[in-house]
């Protein structure tokens, strides 16, 4: 268990929590945008480039993230949890990831052949070469960037990130309305990396200068080394599927199942990773109060569920409308991926407000253990249900080992920061059962002719129908059993108002 501090004043209190729903607001607005801007290239991207070439593009991507993964370092982690960032940590950890990144960039080049080999398509081979770019300009961003999270200057952050998001929107849907092919998609992710590199000198004055001191390597290293092994096992368990979609169907049907992943998971885990991007630097703050991150820990597994859930629902009970009105007829097969995906969303995103914990704690062996047992179960169960399903059966595989271990993950982050077992159960299923209620009130509408036609104005109606039912639910658990959900949402919107 964690050591006591001395008691925090309220003062002190009202300004991490007003910091907390700040930050908040920042990544909520950044990562929103992020996210809205990828739904629209998607649409646009859809309408103009075939499921082929968005295969191939997903085969030089899983490549590129491939190597990244496996030289995953830690080292932008660790400078945000020491409590030392200097000078000499800064520059050594810059000088770290500027060297993994162009070694990466020339196995890359090289070994583009043998990747196109593996994936049975000659195509991938020239656009793995000319993407693997983006892994130098990665490196040469601003290391100083990482101390946003540090500071909890979410703002700063938020606005450099969002510049080089901005761009490669722009760059992408303006290739792919002339190009209408796979380069599209190639130069419009250069485009960002390389904006957001640029941008990353523009939000922190600091410059970095090449240096490897040892002790800060060897320290450096220390903490990395369970970062590192989890990176490899989130590799197999976010990425294992596609790969083997790439390698045994071909790239239209990775393209198929690149663009069910990408909607089935947007909202979910949008709003998971807004919270986890905001706690883990507060948890790595607060880390010895045991009574604060008991605390801190139990709002944002509540706040994770609350919008998580209804997002899932709403993907899953309109994606045949979704696809239909968006993305047009030829996407149709995505449809049921889309359904089960959408359930692996959802568990995905309850067991990712956990890994902020474990690292921000000094325990990323945990995480790195339970990712494991992800991977195995997702080994065992992933050969028949492919066989029998195909494309569907390899979607239920991925839901099945989330389901499997990622309430686990939930249980074991709430043990390490002593939060009650009836807490944890109430933050989960309040939420799923109003989810429930929603569901069943949007398919009952469909069972209306006019509901059931897919167009913007029926998913309009049915999405607004529920989220009536979904909020009234919350309301009715709240009056019915004293407890309070809107307090979260109530105090969220009063720090945000309350000045710095």
């Amino acid at each position: 268990m964690h050591a006591m501090n001395p008691t925090p004043t309220s003062s002190q209190r009202a300004s991490l929590r007003g910091k907390i729903v700040r930050g908040g607001a920042w990544v909520s607005a950044q990562y929103g945008l992020r996210q809205l801007l990828a739904f629209l290239r998607l649409i646009i991207v859809a309408r103009n480039v075939a499921p082929t070439d968005m295969g191939v593009l997903g085969m030089a991507a899983l490549a590129v993230t491939l190597v990244r993964v496996f030289t995953e370092l830690g080292v932008q982690q660790a400078v945000v949890q020491r409590r030392d960032a200097s000078d000499t940590v800064l520059d050594t950890a810059w000088t770290i990831l500027l060297i993994r990144n162009v070694a990466m960039t020339a196995l890359l080049a090289i070994g583009a052949g043998i990747v196109a080999s593996f994936f049975h398509d000659a195509r991938v081979e020239p656009v793995l070469r000319v993407v693997s770019v983006v892994l130098v300009l990665d490196g040469l961003t601003n290391i100083a960037v990482v101390l946003f999270q540090r500071r909890l200057d979410f703002r700063r952050q938020a606005l450099y990130l969002s510049g080089g998001d901005v761009i490669e929107f722009v760059v992408t849907v303006c290739l792919a309305v002339t190009l209408k092919n796979v380069w599209a998609l190639a130069y419009g992710w250069i485009a960002g990396a390389a904006a957001r590199a640029i941008l990353s000198y523009v939000a922190e004055p600091r410059r970095p200068r090449l240096l490897l001191d040892r002790a800060t390597v060897r320290s450096l290293f220390g903490y990395g080394k369970w970062v590192t092994a989890s990176s490899i096992l989130v590799y197999f368990l976010t990425q294992g599927d596609k790969v083997l979609v790439g390698r045994f169907m071909g790239a239209a049907s990775l393209g198929i199942y690149n663009l069910a992943f990408k909607v089935s998971n947007l909202p979910a885990t949008a709003v998971t990773h807004v919270i986890s991007s905001v706690m883990f630097p507060v948890y790595a703050n607060v880390q010895d109060d045991s009574a604060r991150l008991a605390r801190l820990y139990l709002r944002s597994l509540r706040l994770s569920a609350l919008f998580s859930v209804p997002a899932a629902v709403m993907i899953a009970a309109l994606a045949d409308g979704l696809v239909k009105v968006f993305l047009g007829t030829r996407w149709e097969a995505s449809v049921p991926l889309i359904r089960l995906l959408a359930a692996y969303g959802l568990l995905r995103s309850f067991g990712a407000t956990t890994g902020s914990v474990f690292l921000a704690i000094g325990r990323p062996r945990i995480r790195t253990m339970i990712q494991a047992t992800q991977v195995i179960v997702f080994a065992v169960v992933v050969y028949p249900m492919t066989r029998a399903w195909g494309v569907a059966g390899i979607a239920a595989a991925v839901t099945t080992y989330a389901l499997a271990t990622n309430l686990y993950a939930v249980q074991r982050a709430a043990k390490e920061c002593a939060v009650a077992a009836r807490d944890v159960v109430e933050a989960l299923v309040v939420p799923l059962a109003a989810g429930a209620i929603a569901y069943a009130a949007i398919a009952t509408l469909r069972l209306l002719p006019a509901l059931d036609r897919p167009s913007m104005a029926s998913l309009v109606a049915l999405g607004i129908a529920g989220t009536i039912a979904y909020a009234g639910a919350i309301v009715a658990y709240d009056a019915l059993a004293h407890r309070s959900w809107r307090a979260d949402l109530v105090e969220a919107a009063t720090a945000v108002r309350t000045p710095r």
